[in-house]
């Protein structure tokens, strides 16, 4: 009976834990190769210089987030391809206001039933949220 309680408690610790899933690829083509953007935690309007994509999805959650890097030349890529410049509200705290901070522009894109926040820095250096998903 002890080694019943046992296995049922560490069922349940185990259970609780948030499933969270990291990705890395080396640049948009094996991003592509690997299906990341049907299975939608990728935003669909990376440049064709994108590269060193890390995404971190949490599946129970439903949300993810994500780094790259990209050519400075495809700086004006996101907005070309529809997504819309924002401000991040001087009250809000946390990463995306850091990032404002040290010069990263917030875009926000939708598709779909997904909303991506996506921070590019003029260096070439890239952050970004989803915020829903299918």
């Amino acid at each position: 009976m002890r080694c019943l309680i046992i296995i049922l408690l560490s069922s349940l610790i185990l259970g609780c834990t948030d499933d969270i899933v990291t990705t890395k690829f080396t640049n948009l083509q094996h991003a592509q190769a690997e299906h990341a953007f049907e299975r939608g935690w990728l935003p669909p309007i990376l440049p064709p210089s994108t590269k060193n994509i890390i995404e971190i999805n949490n599946l129970d959650l439903n949300i993810g987030h994500g780094s790259f890097t990209f050519s400075t030349t495809d700086l004006d890529y996101f907005s070309d391809q529809g997504a819309v410049p924002i401000k991040i509200n001087n009250a809000t705290r946390g990463t995306k206001k850091k990032l404002q901070d040290q010069g990263f522009q917030f875009y926000v894109y939708a598709k779909d039933s997904s909303l991506w926040y996506i921070a590019v820095h003029p260096e070439g250096k890239g952050d970004y949220w989803i915020e829903s998903i299918k």
